[in-house]
């Protein structure tokens, strides 16, 4: 039997979403009491699917996920906060342990768990043998979406407006430099859904480009010269190296054209907010 959690809001940002958002609220509304949808300017069905499941429906401006993430938080009244991404789909029991990480454990101000993308052919199988590469459970430097926190300490931070693509990673980085916050992934799994196409994988690694600059130049100052080389090769590291040393013989060369994209997509991405950065402050002229 699904169990609800009265002390539990959901908040689930979106940006023409059509393709997941009713699953994913279907999952949401069987474990929680109140579900909150924050929409950054849908085009498509995304905001005809909500109404039928939100009980309410917050408008940010579109700059990104900190600002909707902090308009949701904004409206929250319970205990807990999740920030699901309207292309996951949770369990109860998933929800429930990490609802008891931090019911158990003062030290973890934030949890999430492992994602696992819906099988649906190549691309699929691809990105599951190298997310498992890249995220392990236990203790984290940061966690990302779906991800509980209790709602007074995350609200007592705020998310950062500046950041579009990088608010986890923002947020989680002030509550440890500011309380020595710990974080957690479970072993346990949520689905992702309808990123099995082409058009889907482009959009996520071009974007991940675009964190990848905010972080750079968020912090570069703080940074010395090898930080700072560390940071611009994130993305080699993440896509490419480190699947490489840790993939059997067989799913390198499997996953290899995926891995060597995402790379090249991650980088494309930086490299575009670069130019248009350098453009609206004035820094590249004719």
């Amino acid at each position: 039997m699904t169990r609800k959690f009265s002390n539990l809001t959901a908040v689930v940002c979106t940006l023409n979403s059509e393709n997941s958002l009713g699953r994913c609220l279907v999952s949401l509304v069987e474990i929680v009491d109140f579900l909150i949808v924050v929409d950054g300017g849908s085009s498509d069905g995304t905001l005809a699917i909500a109404d039928k499941y939100a009980n309410l429906m917050l408008y940010d401006s579109g700059s990104g996920l900190g600002e909707a993430r902090g308009l949701g938080l904004a409206q929250v009244k319970t205990d807990y906060i999740l920030n699901c991404g309207a292309d996951n789909i949770l369990s109860s029991k998933v929800v429930n342990k990490m609802l008891k990480i931090l019911e158990s454990t003062p030290a973890v101000y934030g949890v999430s768990c492992q994602t696992v993308v819906e099988e649906q052919g190549y691309l699929s199988k691809v990105s599951n043998r190298i997310w498992r590469t890249r995220f392990t459970s236990g203790y984290s430097q940061m966690v990302g979406t779906p991800n509980i926190f209790r709602t007074q300490q995350i609200r007592k931070f705020g998310y950062s407006k500046t950041r579009g693509w990088s608010d986890d990673e923002e947020i989680c980085i002030r509550m440890y430099r500011e309380e020595k916050a710990l974080f957690e992934i479970i072993d346990d799994e949520c689905q992702e859904i309808g990123q099995a196409t082409l058009r889907r994988q482009i959009y996520r690694y071009f974007h991940y480009g675009f964190s990848d600059f905010e972080v750079f130049s968020a912090r570069k100052k703080e940074w010395n010269f090898q930080r700072q080389v560390k940071s611009v090769l994130h993305p080699f590291r993440v896509e490419l190296l480190n699947p490489i040393v840790r993939l059997n013989a067989i799913d390198k060369f499997f996953c290899l054209p995926v891995m060597l994209s995402a790379t090249l997509l991650r980088y494309s991405g930086w490299v575009y907010r670069l130019l248009i950065s350098g453009f609206r402050n004035g820094t590249i002229v004719n």
